[in-house]
């Protein structure tokens, strides 16, 4: 089954601190739902898992996520991400994510995403899928934005003259606290399991 996702959002921060932002895995997968970093490969590969509830089924894939492009002047970024399950379903797929300097100084970002799904998960229709992987993508936007708008008025209060020191984005970044592609970024791979509570398309990740 393939899944293909298109969607925009706004954040009022520089487009230079989304950038920035986008680029750190580990910010990023905080933002993300039911989402883990386990282990940085290189500048370009990274290790992960997602969980994910779909009616009683709870599918924890684990696997890989590469940079396939990065492009500074263009601000666009490819992802590919591919794992699978203990139960041998597995999900690949790509993100693309660019980002337009707006009028008003905020940032418009832009995301494409397409998925490919094997496995038990298939018992279910392309609705739910759809259904499950919006509201993953809602999420994370709503991290991302509160992320990056309060980190900008946390920048601000700190400097409130020319001569106060800055407070680094990166710092900002990497202090950012959200749990857990995919949304696109992530549909990362692990272990299968059910679950005994009753039927709903939920991230299973941010009920524990």
């Amino acid at each position: 089954m393939s899944i293909e996702i298109t969607d925009h959002f706004s954040v009022q921060a520089p487009i230079e601190r989304v950038w920035d932002f986008m680029l750190d895995p580990d910010a990023v997968v905080r933002c993300m739902p039911g989402a883990a970093l386990d282990e940085i490969e290189d500048e370009e590969t990274f290790l992960g898992s997602v969980k994910v509830k779909i009616g009683p089924i709870v599918t924890n894939y684990k696997g890989r996520v590469r940079f396939l492009e990065r492009d500074p002047i263009s601000h666009v970024i490819r992802l590919s991400a591919e794992g699978r399950d203990s139960g041998g379903g597995t999900a690949r797929g790509e993100m693309s994510s660019a980002l337009t300097d707006a009028a008003d100084g905020s940032t418009d970002i832009e995301v494409t995403a397409s998925v490919v799904l094997t496995g038990r998960v298939m018992q279910f229709g392309r609705s739910i899928h759809e259904g499950v992987a919006r509201q993953l993508f809602a999420e994370f936007q709503k991290r991302i934005t509160e992320h990056l708008e309060t980190a900008g008025s946390q920048q601000e209060r700190a400097e409130p003259g020319a001569d106060s020191d800055a407070l680094p984005i990166a710092s900002l970044a990497a202090s950012a606290a959200a749990s857990a592609i995919t949304s696109p970024l992530r549909k990362l791979l692990g272990k299968t399991e059910a679950d005994d509570s009753p039927p709903a398309s939920t991230i299973e990740g941010d009920q524990e």
